[in-house]
C-alpha cells in the first residue's frame, strides 16, 4: 500500500529537517510518498529541504495562501491509498505510520485516525476536542471554563474528562498529524479554503462524521509536536484569523432561524475577545 505524507512548509528552518528525517526513518511495510509544499516561506527552509537530498516531491506556492490551500495542493499531487498530514514541527515515532495505517484500514467505518501528540519534553499535549457549540463560547467568555476547567459541562468542548490514554472514536483531533483514507477525500473533497489557517480541521472532521465515517484516536501511535510553531510567527494576525474562522464555522453549521440570535451574540463575544487578546499581545511586545 502507498501512504502519501503531505507536509505544508512555512518558515520551517528550525524544524522541517527533523520532521522529514523522522518520516524517512519510519519502520513500515508500506511504500511512502513524501510531498512538501512551501507556502512562500521568507526564510531559507525551502532551499534547506532541496539541498538535503531526500527523495521527495517539493512544490512551492507563488504566494502565501495559508494552510488549507497548501495542504490541498499536496493532496492533489498525491497518489496514496492513505494521506498522512503532518505539520512541519512534528517528529514521528518509528512505528507511527505503520500503526496509523493498520488502524485506519482495520474498520471500514474509520475514515481518519489520529495519534497521541506529545510536547517536545515527552509530556502529553491535549489534542482532541468535541465539536463546539454556542454554549461553549458563552461559558468560555464568562470565565466558567477556566474557573471550572475540569467540568464536563462548562469545559465540554476541550474534553477535560478525556485522559488521552484510551483508544476511542472522537469528534475532532488536531490536524497536526492525522491519516485520512483516500475514499474519504474522494467523497467529501479537500479542505475548505474558506478556513485558510484555522478551523479547517474542525470543518473537515465535521464533514467526515456527517458523511458517515468515524474518527479514531489511537494513543499507541505517538508524535512529538511543537505547538503553534508556525502561527506564533504571526501571533496578532493569528488571533484575528482564529476568531474569524470560529465565526465562519458557526455560520456554516448553524444556519436555521433559531440560531440567528445565538450566532449574533457569539459573534459579538468572539470579536470583542479578538480585540482584547490582540491588544494584550501588542502591549506585551512593546514592553519587552
Amino acid at each position: 500500500m502507498l501512504v502519501s505524507v503531505v507536509i505544508p512548509l512555512y518558515n520551517g528552518h528550525d524544524v522541517i529537517i527533523e520532521c522529514l528525517e523522522s518520516v524517512i526513518a519510519s519502520e513500515t511495510e508500506h511504500n511512502l510518498e513524501v510531498i512538501v509544499v512551501d507556502d512562500c516561506s521568507r526564510d531559507d527552509s525551502l532551499e534547506l529541504v532541496s539541498k538535503k537530498g531526500h527523495d521527495l516531491h517539493l512544490l512551492g506556492n507563488d504566494g502565501n495562501y495559508g494552510y488549507a490551500y497548501t495542504v490541498n495542493r499536496g493532496i492533489m499531487a498525491s497518489h496514496g491509498d492513505a494521506i498522512l498530514l503532518l505539520n512541519q514541527d512534528t517528529e514521528l515515532d518509528n512505528d507511527s505510520i505503520q500503526r496509523l495505517a493498520s488502524k485506519l484500514f482495520e474498520d471500514d467505518r474509520t475514515g481518519i485516525v489520529a495519534p497521541k501528540l506529545l510536547n517536545p519534553d515527552g509530556t502529553l499535549q491535549k489534542s482532541v476536542r468535541r465539536f463546539p457549540k454556542h454554549s461553549d463560547i458563552i461559558y468560555h467568555h464568562l470565565g466558567l471554563s477556566y474557573l471550572l476547567e475540569n467540568s464536563a459541562k462548562f469545559n465540554r468542548w476541550k474534553m477535560p474528562d478525556f485522559d488521552h490514554l484510551d483508544e476511542c472514536y472522537v469528534d475532532q483531533p488536531a490536524f497536526s498529524a492525522v491519516m485520512i483514507k483516500r475514499s474519504v477525500i474522494n467523497r467529501i473533497g479537500l479542505l475548505d479554503t474558506a478556513f485558510p489557517l484555522f478551523f479547517n480541521d474542525v470543518d473537515y472532521c465535521k464533514r467526515t462524521v456527517d458523511a458517515g465515517w468515524k474518527i479514531l484516536f489511537d494513543p499507541e501511535a505517538e508524535v512529538k509536536h511543537q505547538r503553534g510553531q508556525a502561527t506564533f510567527q504571526r501571533k496578532v494576525l493569528s488571533i484575528y484569523l482564529s476568531h474569524q474562522a470560529f465565526i465562519k464555522y458557526l455560520n456554516k453549521y448553524f444556519k436555521r432561524a433559531r440560531y440567528i440570535l445565538p450566532n449574533f451574540f457569539c459573534t459579538f463575544l468572539l470579536l470583542c475577545s479578538a480585540h482584547i487578546r490582540a491588544l494584550y499581545h501588542l502591549l506585551k511586545r512593546i514592553m519587552q
